[in-house]
């Protein structure tokens, strides 16, 4: 695949951005420029003289910044380089961007001087609280941009963050669009649902790290707790989650206090998702949980990433979590028409090619 910018674009957008570049001269003879002023996530003040023209992402998750800042046309153009955590993203982007295994390439957790050498002009992380990193680079004065994105306001606010980096609002509205008439479509769906009559639902992280078996839930702030909350079901977790950032690991005998009506697992990447539930469904402690008793004991769904993460997929993995939290209020929605909409809408992705590339990875598991 081609990116979806192709070369008379790629030219046009060049011949743009140079008369966006040439502003009138003042009086003394110097071009008049904005500065673009930004707030972000860390509430730190970002200063940009002109949109981005080489950007680099680094540090914690670099996955989820590069898949937002995909979802405008410019990433082809002014990414420079990344950081590579796992090599997961190429099956993914390199079908947006066939230049994308072109970009360089900076191993897990570079200097500053290897992100320098880069020459951008922004680096892009995701993090809430300005560090070392940005401290490194703020001396080397290449401004940071810190994203959030751990809730769907926040999200929203980073992607017009990156919409005024690139000089895009127009792009920024149709992405914020589509998210926003998807959170209204499932708060209007569920928003007459008394709390007392939601179901109880435990999400899970089933984790193999290290040689030892951990389960966990998530933090009372982070997007798998709101999917749920938003979806239409009452977290029972919400009282035992002490941390703030991150999972917190669980023993069975706390689940079993809980047993909720359903549970919908995260399954670790590295493991095999349809084993793991499948040796789950067998256990006997876990036969008696009455989630699993009524074959309600469900595999969060994937793609080549996961739904549960605030990757930009998050609003995929809600309306699949509110489809099977009140079947009876999205009987008429369709997955996979939802699956084509999100790759058509936010990666300009045909039919054939989500087809060829996404499809065959699209796991809505089922009980059995």
């Amino acid at each position: 695949m081609r990116c979806r910018w192709n070369k008379k674009q790629t030219y046009l957008f060049i011949v743009l951005l140079t008369g966006f570049l040439c502003f009138p001269l003042s009086a003394g003879g110097k071009k008049i420029i904005d500065t673009i002023v930004l707030i972000d996530a860390a509430g730190e003040t970002v200063r940009l003289p002109q949109p981005a023209r080489r950007i680099v992402v680094v540090g914690r998750a670099p996955y989820i910044p590069l898949h937002m800042l995909y979802m405008f046309p410019e990433a082809c153009t002014v990414l420079a380089g990344y950081e590579r955590k796992v090599k997961s993203d190429e099956p993914f982007l390199s079908i947006i961007d066939s230049a994308y295994h072109k970009k360089t390439v900076l191993e897990s957790n570079p200097g500053p001087e290897q992100i320098a050498a880069l020459n951008p002009d922004l680096v892009i992380t995701k993090e809430t609280v300005s560090g070392t990193l940005a401290r490194s680079m703020k001396v080397l004065g290449i401004p940071v941009l810190h994203l959030g994105v751990e809730s769907p306001e926040q999200f929203l606010k980073d992607i017009e963050l990156i919409g005024r980096v690139l000089n895009n609002m127009k792009r920024t509205a149709e992405i914020t669009g589509y998210f926003t008439s998807k959170l209204n479509f499932i708060g209007q769906s569920v928003q007459d649902i008394p709390q007392s009559e939601r179901p109880r639902v435990l999400t899970l992280e089933y984790s193999d790290r290290g040689g030892s078996i951990a389960v966990k839930v998530p933090a009372r702030s982070w997007i798998q707790t709101i999917q749920a909350q938003i979806a239409g079901g009452a977290p029972v977790w919400l009282d035992h989650a002490q941390v703030q950032d991150g999972w917190q690991v669980v023993g069975f005998e706390q689940i079993a206090a809980w047993d909720p009506d359903m549970i919908f697992m995260v399954v670790w990447y590295q493991l095999d998702g349809a084993e793991v539930i499948r040796s789950l469904k067998n256990d006997a402690k876990w036969k008696k949980l009455k989630a699993v008793a009524g074959n309600r004991l469900y595999r969060f769904p994937e793609d080549i990433f996961g739904w549960d993460t605030p990757d930009p997929r998050w609003i995929l993995g809600m309306l699949w979590l509110a489809g099977k939290l009140h079947p009876d209020r999205f009987k008429a929605m369709d997955m996979k028409t939802e699956v084509y909409q999100f790759f058509g809408t936010l990666y300009s992705l045909e039919k054939k090619t989500v087809d060829a590339h996404i499809m065959p990875k699209v796991v809505l598991d089922e009980p059995h």
